[in-house]
Formats: structure tokens, sequence, C-alpha cells
């Protein structure tokens, strides 16, 4: 049987269902037992290459048509990004901007924050290097001084990196947020993210869910990272796609 033989035939069978790998296997070797497993976790690497299917998380496959998410950064966003590429090359850093999650929420908000994340160490070296590049930025500490100052509709703040595998290479050294951070972000630190007094957060995490392929795995992973994980769960509990994950993983 060839690999595309068996790529038919695990999408005709898991055709819009979740499934582990160990589930696909047997069943290709029910089908064929001269198969080797090798080829199967190939065919799911290439599946899931090709955007024919999604990884709910590790060993967990949801075979839709449901998009990933991919990121638009905002210009000011990119700006920042470029500045810091271009003062500080060797620096490693994450850089969020919130105006990516407008399509997920009911109200739009006025203003958005872009959200630098650097080891501890750098912060305010970072903060001083985009003030002389002429952006205003603040630390995390110092966000309520930023208020006091006139801006555009833009705020930039310098936080400490927590060490995590869900991000997205961006340009260089810098890696953007996947969706799966950013909603555990809004969680963690509500205050940058504009949602402490806002209720968008149980919209975020109900239409991300149900308008992308999310990997579950991964989020409750950093959401447990960042002391997160009952209220992550808690908002995604009636999401279809998350249950979904959940009987596949049971």
């Amino acid at each position: 049987m060839t690999t595309q033989e068996v790529k038919k035939m695990i999408q005709k069978k898991f055709a819009s269902s979740t499934a582990q790998t160990s589930e696909i296997i047997k069943y290709v070797l029910s089908e064929d037992g001269s198969v080797p497993p090798a080829t199967v976790s190939w065919v799911l690497y290439d599946i899931v290459k090709n955007k024919e299917a999604v990884r709910f998380g590790r060993g967990v496959y949801f075979f839709s048509l449901k998009p990933t998410w991919h990121p638009v950064l905002s210009e000011k966003a990119a700006q920042v990004a470029d500045l810091i590429m271009e003062q500080m090359p060797y620096l490693k850093a994450t850089i969020a901007d919130t105006s990516v999650l407008n399509e997920l929420m009911e109200q739009q908000p006025f203003s958005y924050a872009i959200i630098i994340e650097v080891p501890k160490r750098l912060i305010d070296s970072v903060v001083q290097k985009l003030v002389e590049g002429g952006i205003m930025a603040f630390s995390r500490a110092n966000r309520k001084l930023g208020a006091l100052y006139p801006r555009s509709d833009a705020s930039v703040y310098v936080t400490k990196a927590v060490k995590t595998s869900a991000v997205i290479p961006y340009k260089g050294n810098i890696n953007t947020s996947t969706l799966e951070k950013l909603m555990v972000d809004i969680l963690a630190v509500p205050e940058l993210y504009g949602l402490s007094q806002s209720g968008e957060a149980e919209n975020i995490f109900m239409n991300a869910s149900e308008k992308y392929a999310l990997d579950y795995s991964m989020m409750l992973k950093y959401a447990t990272n960042r002391g997160k994980r009952k209220e992550a769960v808690d908002l995604l509990t009636n999401s279809r796609s998350y249950q979904s994950y959940r009987e596949a993983i049971i």
C-alpha cells in the first residue's frame, strides 16, 4: 500500500473526528498489516503539514478543515520589532500584539497593547533602547506611570519572559505569541492585555475554540506553568472542540 493510499484511508475513516496516533495506526494495520507504523506516523506528519488536519496535542489529531491561526501584527508592533532587531540584534524576545484578538471579541477596544517579553535582567535596558528609538515604552512595573503620559492608540510594555514553546518565529531572534499563549496570557496578566475589568476573556476563549484549530495540550501545559490551568479549563468547558479533545485523550 502506497503512502497516498494510507493517507486517503486515514482521511476517509477519521473525517470530521478526533483520534489518537495509536488508534490510527491500529486501524491502518487492521486493513493492511504490512504497513510499517513509521509510515503511518510520516503520513500523519504530512497531513498536518498540508493543513489537512491539526494536532490537538501530543498524539491527538483532529481531521477537519478548521484553519490554524496566523497572526498579522499591527504596523506599530512591526515597527517595535524592527527597532529591537536593529538596536539589539542578539536579543531573544517575544512580541505580542493584542489587536490580533479583536476578531474574537464582542466589543471592540479603542486601544491595544504591544507586549515584549525579554529576560528579566534586560527589561530596563530594552525599555531604554525603545525610548531612545522614539517609542514610548514602560516596564510592567511602571505600567501605571505609563497611563499618565499622552499616547497614541497603542501602549508598549516590556515584561519578563516565561519559558514556553508556544511561540511562532517572526523575524530574526524575535518570536510572536501563538493564539494558545495569548489566551492564557490574558488570564495571567489581564492588566497588560486590557481585560482586567472586562468579560471578553470568555468570548475570546469560545470564539477561538470554535473558529480555529487549537493545540489544547500546549495551551494547558503553558497555563499550568502560569498557574492558570483551572481558569483556562473553566473557559473551555463549553467548547465543542475542547470536548472532542477531552474525549480523545480519555
